[in-house]
């Protein structure tokens, strides 16, 4: 994809450090010096979140192993370092509940909420279910079945994944 979308965007920052963060054996970033929009070749820049990342061009060695994952862990902390309010921390537990509970039910994580509305209800901290409701526009009956849970995650509770409680 294209990173950043839109420049100094949080959430474009948020969207690459979960990106980068879900990386187990190998990370491969490029960028197009070019891009073709319509009929005219725009020229392009790297993001400048790359800077965060050492990069090479050469294949590593066996022994380059440890240096990458020295590389990777250096561009999680500084790239995580940039999320330290309140809302970018319910962010972060909301979208890990969302994962990790479709991946348990075996849903969409839409089914639970939207990715559209995650940083809305972050950001806008509601605490009761109408004050979810007027975020989010939920109909009532996906307000109830999952609503307490995502109030109990964005406060800072842990909701049970299986079940649902």
């Amino acid at each position: 994809g294209l990173v950043p979308i839109r420049p100094d965007d949080p959430e474009e920052r948020r969207l690459l450090y979960v990106a980068i963060s879900r990386a187990q054996r190998h990370l491969h970033l490029t960028w197009s010096k070019s891009r073709r929009v319509g009929q005219s070749l725009q020229n392009r820049e790297p993001s400048p979140w790359l800077d965060l990342i050492v990069t090479s061009d050469q294949v590593p060695s066996a022994s380059a192993k440890e240096v990458s994952v020295s590389y990777l862990a250096k561009a999680r902390q500084e790239l995580a370092g940039n999320f330290n309010t309140d809302a970018d921390l319910r962010d972060r537990r909301l979208r890990n509940w969302i994962e990790e509970t479709a991946r348990a039910r075996r849903i969409e994580p839409s089914a639970l909420l939207p990715d559209y509305l995650i940083s809305e209800v972050a950001e806008k901290f509601p605490t009761t279910l109408s004050e979810l409701a007027s975020v989010t526009g939920l109909g009532e009956n996906r307000l109830n079945r999952v609503g307490p849970e995502i109030l109990q995650v964005i406060a800072g509770e842990a909701a049970s994944i299986a079940d649902g409680s």
